[in-house]
């Protein structure tokens, strides 16, 4: 609803598409779909009246990397779905066993929900693992592949090293560009989950990624001191892209 002020928070329409074993969020804005197929993941981000494409070039990626194992695991179209909404508040509710491309279960259930307000989400992702455990050698939590043309993006580091050696610098971005096919644009490269990363179009649209508040899970829950996380971001060639993992 618009105002002179601008626009009053709407309602989400949700949609199933069964064709595209999709889950689909609308408002006149943005539009946002999550894969059946994978987990409830993320496939599509579309600005309506910026651009008729989505921002995506393929859906969000979760995966976890075991011991002994060749493949990484990751959410298959196995997920139980629960839906809830509040208000303008819409919540989805994943949870399902994540599997090799082989379709091998490794025990491990991965139970994701997604709060859709106005604007924006919050994502929160839940690992389960077996009584006996299981060796983990990596996760990857959120693995985006985003359109080439959003080639500026500002990192908000999540130690103050990485800032700068004055305490005053702590929480300042740290901007960036990276043009697919460029050799002398460096990627950027952490240690420690970013406490905010967003990417642009300039003069355009953009998406924007901020941490969440409880920030000792990012450092204690699987290694147990801080500077055993990765961030990633850059670009790629083929087919041309910008990522971040």
């Amino acid at each position: 609803m618009g105002t002179p002020f601008g626009v009053c928070p709407e309602a989400h329409q949700v949609v199933e598409d069964a064709a595209g074993r999709r889950i689909v969020l609308r408002t006149p804005y943005y539009q946002v779909a999550h894969s059946l197929e994978l987990g409830g993941a993320i496939s599509e981000i579309i600005l309506v009246k910026a651009r008729p494409e989505s921002l995506l070039l393929s859906p969000c990626r979760c995966e976890v990397g075991l011991a002994g194992a060749p493949k990484p695991f990751a959410p298959a179209g196995k997920a139980r779905l629960e839906t809830a909404q509040d208000g303008d508040q819409v919540r989805l509710s994943f949870e399902g066993p994540l599997q090799d491309a082989d379709g091998a279960d490794c025990g491990i259930m991965l139970k994701t929900t997604y709060r859709h307000n106005w604007g924006y989400m919050r994502i929160r992702q839940e690992l389960e693992f077996p009584a006996d455990g299981r060796e983990v050698k990596w996760v990857l939590l959120h693995g985006w592949t985003l359109r080439p043309e959003m080639t500026h993006f500002g990192v908000r580091p999540g130690a103050p090293t990485e800032a700068s050696p004055h305490p005053p610098a702590f929480g300042v971005c740290q901007w960036g560009r990276l043009r697919p096919g460029r050799a002398f644009d460096c990627a950027y490269e952490s240690r420690h989950v970013p406490r905010y990363v967003c990417f642009a179009s300039p003069g355009r649209y953009g998406l924007e990624w901020f941490v969440g508040s409880e920030l000792a899970q990012w450092d204690y829950q699987l290694v147990g001191r801080p500077g055993h996380g990765s961030l990633c971001v850059a670009s790629q060639p083929d087919p041309p892209a910008v990522v971040l993992r």
